[in-house]
């Protein structure tokens, strides 16, 4: 189970990636600027250029509460996110990938009659493998 929940979080995980990364080569050829309302009187502004993607909040003062005006910013470089979003597909490729591989490698070798260890020609010997010693 957990490792299915792993490999689907480094799935999701790679996703990110891939937009993140795309994202910030396009930020160097157009610059956005997106606006947001809420019902709550809250506009954010999503701003991307540069490299750079910057959150503006603002908060416009109530009649009720009197308070004044508030403004919020806050900006995240893409390589930032882009490294973010890597490590977890990072962490799947070194600890879950090689395994794989192995196993796919050892039932190539069984099914073309070969030692699964070294690759050695079972076809004359098939109890045991004259290279390694091993038996199939």
């Amino acid at each position: 189970m957990w490792r299915k929940l792993f490999t689907l979080g480094a799935a999701i995980s790679f996703a990110l990636l891939l937009f993140s990364t795309i994202m910030w080569v396009r930020s160097y050829i157009k610059s956005d600027l997106q606006s947001f309302f809420t019902p709550n009187k809250w506009e954010t502004l999503v701003s991307s250029d540069e490299g750079v993607i910057e959150f503006f909040g603002t908060w416009s003062p109530d009649e009720k509460d009197k308070h004044p005006f508030e403004t919020t910013h806050y900006s995240v470089r893409y390589w930032m996110l882009a490294l973010a979003a890597g490590l977890l597909p990072s962490a799947w490729l070194t600890f879950r990938l090689p395994p794989i591989l192995r196993q796919r490698v050892r039932s190539q070798r069984q099914e073309r009659r070969q030692c699964p260890n070294c690759g050695y020609d079972l076809r004359a010997t098939p109890d045991r493998c004259p290279e390694c010693g091993a038996a199939p």
